[in-house]
């Protein structure tokens, strides 16, 4: 009996969960083990299903996938599913399409925070609204107009549009979201139905814009993976503003090609992280 419409959406969005849940761990808001944050109206529209998983920090023998270095995430990682799951079953000729094809869009966006934060999830949404209303494209090294509000004393993360923000008071530093892949072992993730890159967010602060400008997001990424990597922190100086990371790092780092530096993210700059921290 051939597999109905329904059937194969529920099994290949349980494929993709599953395949979460191995690489990140056990799911859960604080207190509430195996909860997920669903959306609701809009963005139901654009991505049915649409939910966030929230992942908490890794521990020796937990249920996450372990990475060759023996590194644990210390943070909690709030991640997206729904633009990965593809609107419908994929025809003949997909299937026969030379070389891997994206699963739906391609991408889930994720953001990493130290303890649990009310403002990720609805930076999430943010982010999953401005890529299906204004259909901008989300991707590796995309930076994206961004502040933190301060409404009545909380966080409120936004976007950026052309009217600006108006009569809002800004909070901290933050100019822009820099998007990057987590840096794991096992991305992409290949599924039945494509593969996906979880991206993640970081806010960045336009010194750290500017520097990304005239070099590249990799130059930034490398910097701030020597500070408190691809960790959203609200309120922070620039990163350009530590002499001592900059002395030591930049006269080389500031040398090489985009390139060169993306190879040393997953190697060499690991190790100098090392020797700056115990210094």
């Amino acid at each position: 009996m051939a597999e109905s419409e329904q059937a194969w959406w529920e099994r290949t969005w349980k494929e993709r969960e599953d395949l979460l849940a191995r690489c990140y761990g056990r799911f859960g808001v604080p207190g509430h083990e195996g909860k997920v944050l669903a959306f609701s109206g809009e963005l139901r529209l654009h991505f049915p299903g649409c939910c966030i998983y929230a992942f908490p920090p890794e521990v020796e023998g937990g249920s996450h996938a372990a990475r060759t270095d023996g590194s644990l995430r210390d943070g909690w990682l709030y991640v997206t599913h729904g633009p990965s799951q593809p609107a419908k079953r994929p025809g003949r000729l997909a299937k026969l399409s030379a070389g891997p094809t994206p699963s739906g869009h391609g991408i889930e966006l994720a953001v990493l925070v130290r303890e649990p934060a009310d403002w990720a999830p609805e930076l999430l949404q943010n982010l999953l609204l401005y890529f299906a209303r204004e259909r901008h494209p989300i991707g590796e090294g995309h930076r994206i107009p961004f502040r933190f509000l301060d409404r009545a004393g909380e966080l409120v993360p936004a976007i950026v549009g052309a009217d600006g923000l108006k009569g809002e008071k800004v909070a901290g530093s933050a100019a822009a979201l820099l998007i990057w892949p987590t840096l794991d072992p096992w991305m992409p993730f290949e599924t039945s139905t494509g593969v996906f890159q979880v991206l993640v967010a970081t806010p960045i602060t336009q010194e750290e814009w500017d520097l990304a400008k005239s070099t590249s997001s990799t130059h930034l990424l490398a910097l701030l993976y020597a500070k408190s990597g691809q960790e959203a922190v609200p309120l922070r100086e620039s990163v350009t503003s530590d002499r001592k990371l900059m002395n030591a790092l930049w006269p080389k780092l500031g040398k090489m090609s985009s390139d060169d530096v993306f190879e040393g993210l997953y190697s060499n700059f690991a190790k100098e992280r090392e020797g700056f921290e115990s210094s």
